[in-house]
């Protein structure tokens, strides 16, 4: 601090030289009379300065300035650098505050899309909020976007999702059946059928507590599916509360047997309202065809809600989501017609968003293993011990390693966000870990794997570090 205000009175006082030595002088004549000034008697003539009065003020200032620099130096504290998120932890410091000594971010709002405006992370909100406070804030968002469309689908019997590819119709459906099971406790079991639920599944769009028929294309399993359907409508006495989503749709027609698709369309659309099921029908397009349906079934997609989605190509050609579209059948005219409406989805209406805003109900970790007809099943995390008294497989050692790590990073992203100001997810700290493990460089997994450039590899620097303490504890 003193260097700064010796900088400042040094210049003050460059200033005020300047101005004495450069300023221009003016002679000042005078005589005791105009008579005597006219003969030239009696007159005296002298020089004096043109700024008199910024020589004064300069002065002044050159005098305030030497006694400020002179006093008021002994400052004790060394002032920190505050970010949006708290105060910056100084190089060769602490790695990182406590979270007693660093309180967290305070946030407030009253629906998800309040805190996505704040860029508060879901994993922040999971560990500040408990499950049904965050029930309500998910419920609130849905209601106030766009007339609550999205809510209102909630126990919309049937649903037709189509679109372009890279339209993000499955993600859409993935959303809607995770809203399902949170906002409808009644929901009991959410059924998929899909012939690439296995690749689905690995990228976190379905869930791993989801019951998935049909991946690796075992059209067989697929059949099965849609009997095990009929038959819950034909045995139902009373509500089933079954969540359904059936993808990929418009590949079913010439690969399932034509006995069990036939009646499609008229089994969904007549029984899922009277049995409760909710279903969710996701194909590229709304052809008869295309759904499997027949002769005189044509007004049949007029009894569900259709949502198109959009999607466009980037500049070297890969199909991307534009978040945009329009639903059609949830209000009809004076004539009974279904209305259409522009609609967009909100950037949060994703199921890797909702993974992380309710942790403790889903997680991405999950196996799929081949079954003997080449269909899939989904190894639960929760169920991985073995019988008593019976070692462990491989396997069942890999998957109780895996929850350990998913649960140890799914805990640190909050601390690094409330301590560092760090905002990393799930899959980069596991990414991150993974790299570790591969003796991958420091610098290369701050960078390219947590994002911290620039300014802020420091931050990038201590988050490894605590990733690092946090992996080592839970290996152990």
């Amino acid at each position: 601090m003193f260097q700064v205000k010796a900088t400042i009175t040094g210049c003050i006082g460059a200033i005020s030289l300047v101005v004495v030595l450069f300023s221009p002088a003016r002679e000042v004549t005078s005589a005791d009379s105009l008579v005597g000034f006219a003969g030239g008697e009696n007159v005296v003539v002298r020089t004096e300065q043109s700024n008199k009065g910024l020589l004064a003020l300069l002065l002044v200032a050159t005098v305030g300035a030497v006694a400020w620099t002179l006093t008021g130096n002994e400052e004790g504290e060394v002032s920190v650098p505050i970010s949006a998120s708290g105060p910056v932890v100084a190089s060769g410091r602490s790695h990182l505050l406590s979270r007693q000594q660093a309180a967290p971010q305070t946030i407030a709002g009253e629906t998800l899309a309040d805190f996505w405006a704040q860029d508060v992370p879901f994993s922040l909100l999971a560990a500040q909020f408990d499950l049904e406070t965050r029930r309500a804030l998910f419920k609130n968002a849905l209601a106030v976007h766009e007339g609550g469309w999205i809510l209102r689908l909630l126990r919309w019997p049937v649903l037709l999702v189509i679109g372009r590819p890279g339209s993000a119709k499955s993600s859409f459906a993935a959303a809607l059946g995770i809203t399902r099971e949170i906002l409808n406790p009644d929901i009991r079991l959410t059924v998929v059928t899909d012939p690439n639920a296995h690749l689905k599944l690995s990228k976190g769009v379905w869930q791993p507590s989801w019951q998935l028929k049909g991946a690796r294309d075992n059209w067989g399993e697929i059949g099965g599916a849609i009997a095990d359907m009929y038959r819950r409508f034909a045995d139902s006495v009373a509500a089933n509360n079954v969540s359904s989503i059936y993808d990929e749709v418009t590949t079913y027609k010439d690969n399932v047997n034509a006995d069990q698709l036939g009646g499609f369309l008229s089994q969904v659309t007549s029984k899922a309202r009277a049995c409760a099921e909710f279903i969710t029908i996701v194909a590229h397009n709304d052809t008869l065809k295309a759904l499997g349906g027949g002769a005189g079934e044509a007004r049949l997609k007029d009894d569900m809600a259709q949502l198109n989605l959009g999607s466009k190509a980037t500049a070297i050609g890969e199909m991307v989501p534009t978040g945009k579209g329009a639903i059609e059948g949830l209000d009809v005219d004076e004539k009974n017609n279904p209305i259409s409406q522009p609609v967009t989805l909100p950037r949060w209406f994703d199921p890797e968003f909702l993974r992380l805003l309710f942790p403790e109900l889903y997680t991405r970790s999950a196996a799929v293993n081949p079954s003997v007809n080449a269909g899939s099943k989904t190894v639960s995390l929760t169920h991985s011990e073995p019988p008593a008294n019976r070692p462990l497989t491989d396997e069942q050692n890999r998957l109780t390693a895996r929850a350990a790590r998913t649960t140890a990073a799914v805990q640190l992203v909050p601390n690094l966000y409330a301590d560092l100001g760090v905002l990393v997810d799930v899959s980069a700290i596991l990414t991150a870990a993974e790299a570790l493990s591969e003796d991958r460089s420091d610098s290369y997994i701050i960078k390219e794997i947590l994002g911290c450039k620039g300014v802020n590899y420091n931050k990038g620097k201590d988050a490894l570090s605590l990733i690092k303490q946090t992996f080592t504890n839970a290996e152990d």
